[in-house]
């Protein structure tokens, strides 16, 4: 695996953007629960990464080719309604549509209403774990918060992933069990949201 170059903004994402998040994401736990085919996963970081994240956010890449990449969305940055691609994402979930949409409506209860700068995705490729990647796409995330004065916020269901962010002074704002008292079956994950200033 080449050596991380820098970290860059993307304009356009190719095959080996969507790549990296796929390998990155493989073992995630609110992944593996909400998509019942695991070849829908680079599909869905597809579509959001064409619909969402390039048009509306900013997508920053590392490596020379890309082994890093993350998804920060400005204050208040939210596409629009795009029926064609809800279908599109309807049947990527197929019949676990339901439950995701069940949990989604859970975590809305304590997700904050001004989130700030949101960190919607972050992945290394495993081969590059460990060689600071991470690190220096998440230090870019922080300096574009910084200097608009705002606060950097995210979610995962990763163990691991919130282990990462709270080395690096993020703190937990809340933890929900989806598994427990939410009828959402015993399998689905425990996801934590976390801030930094």
């Amino acid at each position: 695996m080449a050596s991380v170059t820098g970290v860059r903004q993307a304009s356009a994402v190719g095959r080996r953007v969507v790549d990296v998040l796929a390998a990155a994401f493989a073992d995630d736990p609110w992944l593996r629960w909400s998509l019942p085919d695991p070849g829908s996963m680079r599909s869905l970081m597809s579509l959001f990464l064409r619909t969402v994240g390039v048009p509306y956010g900013i997508v920053l890449v590392a490596g020379d080719p890309v082994v890093g990449v993350a998804v920060l969305m400005p204050p208040g940055a939210q596409a629009p309604d795009m029926p064609e691609v809800g279908e599109v994402v309807i049947g990527l979930h197929g019949r676990r549509i339901g439950p995701t949409l069940d949990a989604e409506a859970v975590l809305d209860r304590v997700r904050p209403a001004d989130p700030g700068w949101v960190l919607h995705t972050l992945g290394v490729h495993p081969a590059a774990r460990g060689a600071g990647v991470g690190s220096a796409l998440l230090e870019v995330c922080l300096q574009r918060a910084r200097a608009d004065g705002g606060r950097l916020t995210l979610e995962t269901a990763s163990a691991s992933s919130r282990d990462f962010y709270l080395a690096r002074g993020f703190e937990v704002t809340a933890e929900v069990d989806l598994s427990v008292g939410h009828g959402l079956g015993t399998d689905a994950p425990t996801v934590w949201l976390l801030a930094r200033a």
